[in-house]
């Protein structure tokens, strides 16, 4: 008896992806299986890397990857935050990985984020100094859309520029120090 064997063959997943939101560090994807390759979907979700002009479309071996969550709709969702910085591009993809070992990717997507969002205010010089205190002063402007958690002073012997990772007193409103 001569026995026929017939193999099947599959495709690679067809996958579209779409930008939910945006934020100064974070952006918020969605991503659809238009087609699962003849075979059952086993991962889906994201990668990206920085944009750079002339730079591939990033893939599992060499981007960051996002898994996707599904959502009532078949489509799934992801956010992707890790090493995310302000007003800096990021070249997106969705991806899907059937039964088949077979990975397909939707087309690129360039995001930008968003500006980093920090309160406004003004400052004037010092006044009452003396040898151990000052009386420093600032006027708050604007929250610029963000709630505003915490205020104060920074301050260095040794630095122009003093930030809190070095010193800085914590104030109230009306507050002052010395």
């Amino acid at each position: 008896d001569v026995y026929k064997r017939q193999t099947l063959s599959t495709d690679i997943p067809s996958v579209t992806l779409s930008l939910t939101s945006k934020t100064e560090n974070s952006i918020f994807v969605s991503g659809t299986i238009t087609d699962e390759g003849g075979a059952t979907i086993q991962t889906r979700g994201f990668v990206y890397k920085l944009y750079t002009e002339g730079i591939n479309a990033p893939t599992l071996t060499d981007g960051t990857s996002v898994a996707g969550e599904n959502d009532e709709n078949d489509n799934f969702v992801g956010v992707i935050k890790e090493n995310i910085l302000p007003e800096t591009a990021y070249i997106i993809r969705a991806y899907a990985t059937n039964s088949d070992h077979k990975t397909g990717y939707s087309q690129p997507m360039t995001v930008t984020t968003n500006q980093l969002q920090v309160p406004s205010l003004t400052t004037r010089d010092a006044s009452d100094l003396t040898a151990y205190s000052a009386m420093l002063h600032a006027t708050f402007l604007s929250d610029n859309g963000f709630k505003v958690t915490e205020r104060g002073f920074c301050y260095s012997a040794e630095s122009q520029t003093p930030t809190i990772a070095v010193s800085y007193t914590h104030l109230r409103a009306h507050e002052t120090l010395s």
